[in-house]
């Protein structure tokens, strides 16, 4: 079970780097996995046919994973949910040294596990944000419009005012663009419902910029999911 549960956490980083499918519900299936483990350690307990120290490592990779899936998929609080799950994580690692060479495969990967968590807790949430979703600050207008709005408001949060109105003045400046294009072009009827999108889009981003300068960015929406980037309009 253990295994299976390193081989989808390998699979979710490449499939978040070059854009596989399902990379969230390889997570997804994982924790699955470590929860069947649980059950058969228990039942194995109950029998008499493990010692508790195996159970107690079960549990810990198990917390584990909730840390790294609460990381990963980047629910609300998701570093404090992974300090407080390698916290409870930590007891059953150290008493699973008493195993001696038992269990050998499950601590290393209980501990790679722990080190990955506890790695990843340290990150800035923009960086890891970045590097999960491959966004570069030089230019932001590579990646789709609304997963660049939110990392704008995670630098908020960071208290990086600054980069936060660099980056949504970047968006407005390709929704422009993208505007103009399409009132411009008079593209084909199947191209036309891009246009009130970007207007709606655009429009999201003012009203940012101002509560931005305000100092109160409290109207969190997220822009339309509809992008096509304008490089991608200029080779038409």
């Amino acid at each position: 079970m253990p295994i299976a549960y390193l081989i989808l956490i390998i699979y979710s980083f490449i499939a978040s780097q070059i854009h596989w499918p399902f990379g969230n519900i390889a997570v997804a299936f994982g924790m699955l996995f470590l929860l069947a483990d649980i059950v058969i350690q228990v039942v194995r307990l109950a029998r008499k046919k493990i010692s508790y120290h195996v159970f107690l490592l079960a549990l810990s990779l198990c917390f584990l994973g909730v840390g790294y899936m609460f990381i990963w998929l980047n629910w609300p609080g998701a570093k404090f949910n992974a300090w407080f799950c390698l916290i409870i994580a930590l007891p059953g690692i150290i008493l699973s040294f008493k195993l001696k060479k038992k269990a050998l495969v499950r601590k290393i990967i209980t501990g790679l596990m722990f080190i990955l968590v506890a790695s990843f807790s340290f990150i800035k949430e923009s960086a890891f944000y970045c590097f999960k979703q491959n966004i570069s600050l030089d230019n932001p207008n590579d990646s789709p419009v609304f997963v660049v709005h939110h990392l704008a408001r995670i630098l908020y949060e960071e208290g990086d005012q600054k980069q936060a109105e660099k980056l949504l003045k970047s968006i407005q400046a390709d929704l422009n663009r993208k505007t103009a294009y399409f009132r411009d072009q008079q593209k084909q009827r199947r191209d036309q419902y891009m246009l009130p999108v970007f207007i709606e889009d655009s429009t999201i981003v003012s009203n940012d910029l101002q509560q931005l300068e305000n100092g109160n960015w409290s109207n969190y929406q997220f822009l339309l999911p509809e992008d096509i980037n304008y490089k991608d309009l200029e080779q038409k």
